[in-house]
């Protein structure tokens, strides 16, 4: 009998469940309510540049070394630290040179023959340094000549969320462009 119970019990139900269909046109559109009050000011957001530390641009100076195939210009910088290394904060560096009818601007690592120039971040003894590096990888000798009219910018940028998205752009332009940054 129980049995019988049940099974008349969830044929009712199928036959309720399948009544319910949709029968008919759609009624007309109903008007559109008032508008609500408005919410609370949000909190002011992040600058745009994210917090983007660039340099003015600045002569080339090899104030470290300043030997025949290995120059390094040292720049003390307070905002390098060791937190801001292990955050994920990059430094880069970018050279520009100024003719009368054209501005070219070159990131770094740069090549020029022999000579390789690259930017270097280090901290030592608490200090933050920022370095650019002029060497040969085959010990030839180079001149200071080949440096005379260029100037050196820095950008940092301090670390954020970790991508997984491959490879990031760092041409000068992009950067910029995305952190409003003025020549």
């Amino acid at each position: 009998m129980k049995t019988t119970i049940t099974k008349f019990v969830i044929l009712l139900m199928i036959i309720t469940l399948a009544a319910c269909s949709k029968e008919g046109d759609p009624g007309p559109k109903g008007d559109a309510g008032a508008a609500g009050s408005p919410g609370p000011q949000g909190e002011k957001g992040d600058a745009g540049t994210a917090n983007v530390i660039y340099s003015a641009w600045m002569p080339i100076d090899w104030n470290g070394f300043n030997e025949s195939n290995y120059k390094t210009m040292k720049i003390v910088e307070p905002m390098i630290t060791s937190e801001f290394v292990e955050n994920g904060g990059v430094a880069l560096f970018f050279l520009r040179a100024i003719s009368d009818d054209l501005t070219l601007v070159v990131s770094t690592p740069y090549q020029s023959g022999e000579v390789l120039v690259f930017g270097a971040t280090q901290i030592q003894s608490g200090e933050g340094t920022l370095g650019l590096v002029a060497s040969t990888a085959d010990g030839s000798t180079f001149s200071e000549e080949m440096f005379e009219g260029l100037e050196v910018r820095y950008i940092l940028i301090p670390g954020g969320t970790l991508t997984s998205a491959g490879k990031v752009s760092y041409d000068y332009e992009s950067l910029k462009k995305t952190y409003q940054i003025q020549d």
